[in-house]
Protein backbone atom coordinates (compact mmCIF):
# COMPACT_ATOMS: atom_id res chain seq x y z
CA UNK A 1 0.00 0.00 0.00
CA UNK A 2 1.03 3.29 -1.08
CA UNK A 3 1.33 6.01 1.46
CA UNK A 4 -0.30 8.92 0.52
CA UNK A 5 1.05 12.10 1.18
CA UNK A 6 -0.99 15.69 0.92
CA UNK A 7 -0.13 19.50 0.99
CA UNK A 8 -2.85 22.00 0.60
CA UNK A 9 -2.61 25.99 0.82
CA UNK A 10 -5.40 28.49 0.44
CA UNK A 11 -4.69 32.04 -0.48
CA UNK A 12 -6.82 34.80 -0.31
CA UNK A 13 -5.56 36.48 -3.43
CA UNK A 14 -5.89 34.44 -6.76
CA UNK A 15 -2.74 36.28 -8.59
CA UNK A 16 -0.53 35.37 -5.20
CA UNK A 17 -1.93 31.57 -5.23
CA UNK A 18 -1.31 31.29 -8.97
CA UNK A 19 2.36 32.51 -8.33
CA UNK A 20 3.10 29.92 -5.46
CA UNK A 21 1.70 27.20 -7.42
CA UNK A 22 4.57 28.10 -9.97
CA UNK A 23 6.87 27.78 -7.32
CA UNK A 24 5.24 24.81 -5.76
CA UNK A 25 6.20 22.68 -8.71
CA UNK A 26 9.08 24.24 -9.17
CA UNK A 27 10.56 23.50 -5.17
CA UNK A 28 9.77 19.47 -5.65
CA UNK A 29 8.54 16.82 -7.65
CA UNK A 30 5.19 17.21 -6.43
CA UNK A 31 1.83 16.45 -8.66
CA UNK A 32 -0.91 19.05 -8.55
CA UNK A 33 -4.21 17.67 -7.50
CA UNK A 34 -6.72 20.70 -8.21
CA UNK A 35 -5.41 24.35 -8.70
CA UNK A 36 -8.66 26.87 -8.89
CA UNK A 37 -10.35 29.78 -7.33
CA UNK A 38 -12.72 28.67 -4.79
CA UNK A 39 -14.71 31.93 -3.97
CA UNK A 40 -14.41 35.37 -5.28
CA UNK A 41 -10.56 36.36 -4.14
CA UNK A 42 -9.63 33.35 -3.19
CA UNK A 43 -7.06 30.46 -4.39
CA UNK A 44 -6.76 26.63 -3.40
CA UNK A 45 -3.44 24.41 -4.51
CA UNK A 46 -3.99 20.51 -3.68
CA UNK A 47 -0.83 18.58 -4.58
CA UNK A 48 0.97 15.19 -3.76
CA UNK A 49 4.00 13.57 -3.66
CA UNK A 50 6.49 12.05 -1.36
CA UNK A 51 7.19 13.36 1.87
CA UNK A 52 9.79 15.53 1.80
CA UNK A 53 8.56 16.80 -1.56
CA UNK A 54 5.62 17.94 -0.57
CA UNK A 55 6.94 19.75 2.57
CA UNK A 56 9.65 21.45 0.41
CA UNK A 57 6.99 22.50 -1.87
CA UNK A 58 4.42 23.49 1.26
CA UNK A 59 7.35 25.73 2.45
CA UNK A 60 7.92 26.86 -0.74
CA UNK A 61 4.45 27.74 -1.37
CA UNK A 62 4.19 29.73 2.20
CA UNK A 63 7.71 31.72 1.80
CA UNK A 64 5.58 33.56 -1.66
CA UNK A 65 2.68 33.48 -0.46
CA UNK A 66 3.37 34.97 3.05
CA UNK A 67 0.60 37.16 3.91
CA UNK A 68 -1.69 36.03 1.72
CA UNK A 69 -2.31 32.58 3.22
CA UNK A 70 -5.59 31.72 5.07
CA UNK A 71 -5.04 28.07 6.00
CA UNK A 72 -2.75 25.59 5.42
CA UNK A 73 -3.28 21.62 5.65
CA UNK A 74 -0.04 18.91 5.53
CA UNK A 75 -0.70 15.34 5.98
CA UNK A 76 2.03 12.76 5.69
CA UNK A 77 0.18 9.61 5.80
CA UNK A 78 -3.40 10.34 5.24
CA UNK A 79 -5.05 6.86 4.87
CA UNK A 80 -5.93 5.63 1.39
CA UNK A 81 -9.92 5.41 2.24
CA UNK A 82 -10.44 9.19 2.21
Amino acid sequence: MDIIVLGVLEFNSIAVGIKALDGIVKAASVKVIDARTICPGKFVVLFTGNVAAVDASLTAGKEIGEGYIVDELFIPNLHSQI
